[in-house]
């Protein structure tokens, strides 16, 4: 489910959440996906209905008002359906111009080869570290808000790479906003992807690399 949400995030203008019925509704240019764990008879509330799967399994059961049928996808395959009904819509409307260029940002081809080479880095806790910054320096595994992730970088800069220029670029932050992390593994995902293998940091790096940190 986590890697769904990433790409309806990551594809999104907003999306919005409806406390009362523990629904969730991305706006994609023109289409409106709501992802929740039951069916609404309100069709006209969205172009696209997922249903969250039991038991943190991998496919999703879709529906679509225009259509009776009901389908098994994975997350590429929904967001692959996705691309469809913004042109579909597109085409539809007669103010709006369609374009060739409507496939939100999916998460396609393979993760790149990583090396594990870096040394594993510790936690460092001493009195020169900032107040706010120790309480980042989590050792539970919690997602982030904003605000940890701006002391993050701060503390990453400060007490761990001086001599270098530490940025969390979006896909990182957005990676920490909805991936359960410790600061430790924040800390050494960094490490390894941007200093140990000289890469940008993508969602799928961070994952595989924070699948390996669980691993050990």
């Amino acid at each position: 489910m986590k890697k769904l949400i990433q790409q309806l995030i990551k594809a999104s203008d907003s999306y919005s959440e409806s406390i009362s019925t523990f629904s969730t509704y991305y706006q994609i240019k023109n289409v409106t996906v709501r992802v929740s764990d039951h069916i609404t008879d309100k069709t006209d509330s969205c172009d696209l209905q997922v249903i969250n799967p039991l038991n943190g399994g991998t496919k999703y059961i879709v529906f679509s008002p225009k259509s009776s049928a009901s389908f098994l996808w994975n997350s590429n395959e929904i967001m692959n359906y996705v691309s469809f009904l913004v042109l579909q819509k597109q085409l539809e409307s007669p103010n709006i111009k369609p374009t060739i260029k409507v496939t939100p940002q999916i998460f396609t081809g393979k993760i790149e080869e990583l090396v594990f080479t870096t040394p594993l880095l510790k936690v460092i806790r001493d009195g020169t570290t900032k107040a706010q910054q120790l309480l980042v320096c989590k050792s539970s595994k919690t997602a982030w808000k904003e605000s940890e992730i701006d002391s993050a970088e701060k503390l990453l800069q400060e007490k761990y790479f001086p001599n270098e220029n530490v940025s969390f670029n979006e896909d990182f932050r957005l990676f920490l906003m909805t991936t359960p992390c410790s600061f430790k593994q924040l800390l050494n995902i960094y490490s390894i992807i941007v200093r140990g293998n000289k890469k940008v940091i993508t969602i799928e790096l961070a994952n595989a690399v924070l699948d390996h940190l669980n691993s050990l």
